[in-house]
């Protein structure tokens, strides 16, 4: 192996006045700390932190249409944390839309691979954007139609710190440069000990289920409460972010780690396979694609529990909290399968090898962000015009024309309870929209309405609107009572269209799960429109609830004849 700066060498290092600027924010050192180390000669082809920056910096020069680098946040001990945007007009404000894909890499300190393969991905896409090649053809669509995020190193601190420890022994094998260092470089007050894991601080189900460790020495030290890492919330902060008009714009993730060779999918936090966070569906996508992305890898795909229980992971919280379809891959080989000594630190001559073989599951993750149910049975209902599985916070408005009534029973998602007037249970999952999920809570005495975000009506095909839904009746309501569902456009000329309307008879209604498929009059081909649910109760009358779950709107093409 050549030494660093013949490596070096070899890099792009022409860089403009923009991109010099840039590198110099991203890499100046923090007042007081030392100049990052660097890897010793013997593995000079992995990537230190101001040589990823450095990297990114001269990648961004020679490709700026496509690719455009910025720090999200600081790491505890002030480091930025940089960011690549990669997609056709990097560096326009202009949002097109497009789905979007986020990876990680450096969640843990040891885990050099990652952060190579997060920087691989990222050189993959722009080298190859724009050649005729099969592959080159695939990855300029990809980069065409998705907004690809990569966050190589999440955490430099503790790789700094990994390599500028003194060498220790690892192993009969003989010794290790470097620390074995896994977690952040924070202080923890109170304590000698430095360091939270940054994949045990995540907020959901945070130190529940014995899958972390609340001692501060330990590897797994998920500290005092969750989001305590800094770095944990910035890349938190930048997720959120990407939430627009109510929807998150993310749609796949993977985090990447060492080691096992493994495509993993939630839950981290449980050995159930479902739970009633997750719906069958989802639970069917997370399976079909892991499977696809494992044998395109040569890796196993596998539930993330079944390697063990964590809690207060990351992809555990991307998909309960965004509905993110979010995976962990596990990169270099299994302990047992390498010497135990390179089970972290494998040489750098593998690593041409060890980066290609997880290219074409990335790319798959990127191409699934389009729907991540296309490789499911139900494809052509959920990876349509619009899907909703009312399981996430997705955009929907409450009082949308500002002259609703109600008081009580106001539009929300929530699970509902079996109260005679609710069913009790959803078509998936655990929520849905509801009027109101416990029993004193109905509608009386007004109208409560709540619109869906706007979508785009192909403007040829047939489109039908399918959802199940539910409505519940009192003594006492007649047809002042009701529920109304419509499509309605964005141009005020065109008439909605009512796709149901259901109203009281003088008699209780006890709430059933019901289905409806209506299509879609031609009026609206080529519109934006919104569904639109409206629940109304007379003054003085009785009390009804409603609900709405499981929302496709699909076109089909027309037929040849």
């Amino acid at each position: 192996m050549s030494d660093r700066m013949t490596r070096l060498q070899r890099r792009p290092r022409i860089l403009g006045a923009l991109a010099i600027a840039a590198l110099v924010v991203a890499i100046l050192p923090v007042v007081g700390r030392a100049a990052d180390p660097d890897y010793p000669p013997g593995d000079s082809g992995y990537h230190s932190y101001p040589e990823v920056a450095a990297e990114l910096a001269a990648l961004e020069r020679a490709h700026p249409e496509i690719l455009h680098v910025r720090a999200i946040g600081r790491t505890a001990e002030g480091r930025p944390i940089l960011l690549a945007k990669i997609t056709d007009g990097a560096n326009d404000p202009a949002d097109e839309g497009e789905p979007e894909v986020l990876v990680d890499g450096l969640h843990h300190a040891r885990e050099h691979l990652s952060a190579e393969a997060a920087l691989d991905l990222v050189r993959f896409l722009v080298e190859r954007y724009g050649e005729s090649s099969p592959v080159g053809r695939r990855v300029t669509r990809l980069v065409d139609e998705r907004v690809i995020w990569v966050v190589p190193m999440l955490d430099p601190d503790g790789l700094a710190y990994d390599l500028s420890a003194p060498v220790r022994p690892w192993g009969p094998g003989g010794a290790s440069w470097y620390a074995a260092w896994r977690k952040n470089r924070q202080p923890i007050p109170g304590s000698s000990a430095v360091g939270l894991d940054l994949n045990r601080t995540w907020g959901y189900r945070w130190g529940c289920c014995g899958g972390s460790s609340g001692i501060p020495a330990s590897e797994n030290y998920r500290g005092t409460r969750p989001w305590q890492a800094p770095e944990v919330r910035v890349l938190r902060d930048f997720v959120l972010s990407r939430i627009v008009d109510g929807r998150q714009r993310i749609r796949t993730h993977a985090s990447l780690h060492t080691t096992g060779e493994l495509v993993l999918y939630p839950w981290a936090y449980t050995r159930a396979d479902r739970g009633p966070e997750m719906t069958r569906l989802d639970l069917s996508a997370f399976r079909l694609l892991a499977r696809r992305m494992a044998a395109q890898a040569g890796y196993r795909a596998m539930q993330s529990s079944a390697m063990y229980p964590t809690d207060g992971d990351m992809i555990d919280w991307m998909y309960a909290r965004q509905r993110i379809h979010s995976f962990t891959l596990e990169l270099s080989p299994a302990r047992g399968a390498i010497a135990t000594s390179d089970r972290y630190y494998l040489p750098d001559e593998r690593l041409p090898g060890l980066l290609r073989r997880p290219r074409a599951a990335l790319l798959t993750l990127i191409e699934a962000a389009g729907c991540p149910w296309s490789l499911t049975r139900a494809a052509s209902q959920w990876c349509g015009t619009f899907a909703d599985d009312l399981e996430g916070g997705s955009g929907w408005t409450v009082d949308p024309a500002g002259t609703d009534d109600a008081t009580v029973g106001i539009w929300r998602r929530a699970d509902p309870r079996p109260d005679g007037l609710q069913p009790g249970r959803v078509r998936s999952g655990r929520d849905a929209l509801v009027t109101g999920p416990a029993p004193d809570d109905p509608v009386r005495d007004g109208t409560t309405s709540v619109r869906s975000p706007t979508f785009l009506i192909p403007a040829e095909g047939t489109t039908t609107v399918r959802l199940a839904w539910w409505l519940g009746l009192g003594a006492g309501t007649g047809p002042g009572d009701g529920l109304t569902i419509r499509i309605v456009a964005e141009d005020p000329a065109i008439e909605p269209q009512v796709l149901l309307a259901v109203a009281g008879n003088g008699s209780p209604r006890v709430a059933r799960l019901r289905n409806l498929a209506i299509a879609l009059d031609p009026r609206f081909a080529g519109e934006r429109v919104a569904l639109e649910l409206i629940a109304y109760a007379a003054p003085g009358s009785g009390s009804l609830e409603a609900g709405v779950d499981d929302v496709r709107v699909a076109t089909e093409p027309e037929s040849a004849g």
